[in-house]
C-alpha cells in the first residue's frame, strides 16, 4: 500500500478506503431515486426543486471527486518517491516539492484536502487560460 515498511505500516490503505467511500457516496447520491422531484404549484413545476437539489448534489459530488483525484495524485507522488522516479514537471513537481512522502503512518485527511484544492485551482486556471 505504498509504504516503505509493508506489514507494520498501512501506508495508503486508509486513503484508498476513504476514496472508495467517497465514490460510493457519489454513486448513492447520483442514483435517480435520491433526486426524485417533488411536485410544486399544483404539480406544474416539479423541475424547479429537482434542478436545485440536483445542483446541490453535483456540488457535493464534485468536492468528493476532487478528494478522490487528490488521493490518486498523492499515491502517484508516493510511488515516485518509493521507486526513485523523477517527479515530472508542473503540477507533479509542485506536489513532490510540497508534500512529505510517507515514511511511517500518519493521518492524511488534511493533506488530501489541501492537495484537492491545489489540483482544483490548477485545472481551473488551465481551463480559464484555454477557454
Amino acid at each position: 500500500m505504498l509504504t516503505p515498511t509493508p506489514g507494520p505500516a498501512s501506508g495508503f490503505a486508509g486513503v484508498q478506503l476513504a476514496a472508495t467511500s467517497h465514490l460510493g457516496a457519489i454513486r448513492q447520491h447520483g442514483y435517480p431515486a435520491s433526486l426524485t422531484p417533488v411536485p410544486t404549484n399544483l404539480g406544474n413545476q416539479d423541475h424547479v426543486p429537482m434542478a436545485l437539489n440536483s445542483a446541490n448534489a453535483v456540488a457535493g459530488a464534485l468536492r468528493r471527486a476532487w478528494w478522490i483525484t487528490a488521493s490518486l495524485f498523492l499515491a502517484v507522488t508516493q510511488l515516485t518517491h518509493l521507486t526513485g522516479s523523477a517527479a515530472g514537471e508542473g503540477l507533479w513537481q509542485r506536489l513532490a516539492d510540497g508534500w512529505t512522502p510517507l515514511g511511517s503512518d500518519r493521518p492524511l485527511a488534511d493533506e488530501v484536502d489541501a492537495t484537492a484544492r491545489l489540483i482544483e485551482r490548477h485545472f481551473t486556471s488551465v481551463q480559464e487560460e484555454h477557454g
